[in-house]
């Protein structure tokens, strides 16, 4: 076999190794930025939550009945630096809270801004649901990338982990019970 042969297979095979890197490369990165785009849609929808049941508080703030420790927390997660994660566990505690209101005093649950409130608190859950699924649905391609062949060779090389499912549930801590119905 002359030399040149030689040259030749060993600059394919090494270019076809560099498709495949690049390839694989920029399958990570179109995934990476689907869920950044995703987190971030999540991340606005909390945040707009979060406004909506402040301003259920200051709805509520006239009303001596309603006890004062009833939605005080929300004034403790602005301090934390949560996750979206917990802090979306944190605001369904408050949004019950707010349900608990809504039943218990129909004098406020006729106020028009309390309704207003209400039905965009509603919608903003459906978004919230809607891209919920989708960022599971983009972590589970992420993931499959991280965990098959020869995907896994790539990733290993620009560092890329397995990343959890935007379920309210921790994978890596140590509670077991996490699933229960």
């Amino acid at each position: 076999m002359p030399l040149v042969e030689i040259v030749l297979y060993v600059i394919f095979g090494l270019s076809l190794l560099a498709f495949c890197y690049i390839y694989y490369y920029n399958l990570f990165q179109a995934s990476i930025i689907r869920v950044n785009e995703v987190e971030s849609d999540i991340d606005n929808l909390l945040r707009t939550k979060y406004e909506l049941l402040c301003r259920v508080r200051e709805i509520t703030k006239g009303h001596k009945e309603i006890r004062k420790d009833t939605m005080e927390y929300l004034d403790r997660l602005k301090e934390e630096k949560l996750s979206s994660f917990q802090f979306d566990q944190e605001l369904a505690v408050a949004l019950n809270d707010f349900y608990k209101i809504r039943e218990v005093y129909p004098e406020i649950k006729e106020n028009d801004t309390f309704l207003k409130i209400n039905i965009e608190l509603e919608d903003i859950e459906e978004q919230i649901i809607a891209c919920r699924d989708y960022y599971n649905d983009n972590i589970t391609k992420y993931n499959k990338l991280v965990k098959s062949f020869p995907s896994i060779l790539v990733g290993r090389i620009i560092k890329q982990k397995e990343k959890p499912f935007f379920d309210g549930k921790n994978m890596y801590d140590s509670i077991y019970n996490d699933f229960k119905l």
